[in-house]
């Protein structure tokens, strides 16, 4: 009985340090690399998953393209025509393709701002949607972003236009010419859509979006 006693504890030592040594043993570098080659195809995976179609992505090459094309062709038509009513005190004819019209300064001017914020907001969409694509990290989700963009700057660039007639800039519009506030206003407003909204947030008094109107931090942002 000893004798077996004594075996017994013997081959339990034994699969303790067996144990033991296994656990201490190195990992298999083979096995390693194979994980780590499974972690990085999972990812690559989801990478490519996350990714804009390429279908999407030639729309939209395409759609700023044809839209910074159509306003850089009309843009000239529309700051010659805004100087002829500077040069004369008559109401010039116009001729666009087929339809000869006869329109008010304020309304040329409203279209050259409305061009400038176009042609400003597709130089900046050129721009991100350049780099993007270059560095494959065009996400989906972003489409209509670039769709829509062109016509937020426009409506930004025509109502900052009129604060800075108003004088909610600090300047009225006897500062600056009419047609060179039109053509910087929008421009700025295409190029820099987010901060000239921000400025116009501050002008009119208004609290950020998402903000509440009685946050304290938020009234101090406004009055300084």
């Amino acid at each position: 009985m000893a004798n077996a006693g004594s075996r017994l504890e013997q081959s339990s030592t034994a699969a303790n340090g067996a144990e033991t040594k296994s656990s201490d043993a190195p990992a298999d570098p083979s096995r390693t690399s194979a994980k780590m080659t499974a972690d990085d195809c999972s990812c690559a995976a989801s990478k490519a998953c996350n990714q804009m179609p390429k279908s999407v992505q030639t729309m939209i090459g395409i759609w700023i393209v044809t839209l910074s094309s159509i306003a850089l062709a009309h843009l000239p038509w529309a700051w010659a025509l805004a100087e002829r009513f500077s040069v004369t005190n008559s109401h010039p004819r116009a001729r666009w393709l087929w339809v000869t019209f006869g329109p008010q300064k304020a309304s040329v001017l409203l279209i050259v701002v409305i061009l400038a914020a176009v042609i400003g907001s597709c130089a900046a969409l050129a721009l991100t949607f350049a780099n993007r694509v270059g560095y494959n990290k065009l996400e989906k989700g972003w489409g209509w972003w670039y769709f829509t963009r062109p016509f937020t700057a426009t409506a930004i660039g025509v109502l900052a236009y009129a604060l800075l007639q108003a004088g909610f800039f600090g300047s009225g519009s006897s500062a600056t010419p009419d047609l060179l506030a039109a053509g910087g206003i929008g421009g700025l407003a295409g190029l820099f859509t987010d901060q000239l909204l921000q400025k116009m947030r501050k002008a009119l008094g208004l609290t950020a979006f998402l903000k509440s109107a009685t946050d304290p931090k938020e009234t101090e942002k406004i009055t300084t």
